[in-house]
């Protein structure tokens, strides 16, 4: 799911650059890590890393599973760094690029 969703945000950069939206990926993975995703499919936007997780208590994005799994969200945030829109959905990375491009209100070439 992770591929698919850096995939799908990477296919609509352009679109979303544009309009002016910045895009950052965050999880708890290793810089160096991120450098190698980030280098094997293309990225153009920036990934951060989150190793101790202070992001993602911040955001209080929950966990599952006993810990193993995390959610999965997009927080979309106005040009004034207020949360405008909150997208959560484990296993549908398709749909928080697509969800992302609506609520932003971006048309795009492929939708």
């Amino acid at each position: 799911v992770c591929n698919i969703e850096a995939c799908e945000f990477e296919a609509h950069y352009s679109d979303l650059k544009k309009a002016g939206v910045k895009v950052f990926g965050v999880s708890e993975d290793t810089v160096s890590s991120h450098k190698k995703f980030a280098t094997r499919f293309h990225l153009e936007y920036r990934l951060l890393s989150d190793v101790n997780r202070e992001a993602e208590r911040a955001f209080g994005v929950g966990r599952k599973l006993f810990g193993l799994l995390k959610d999965r969200v997009t927080f979309i945030f106005d040009k004034q760094g207020k949360l405008m829109h909150t997208i959560k959905s484990q296993l549908n990375g398709r749909r928080h690029v697509d969800e992302a491009l609506s609520v932003l209100n971006i048309k795009t070439e492929t939708h």
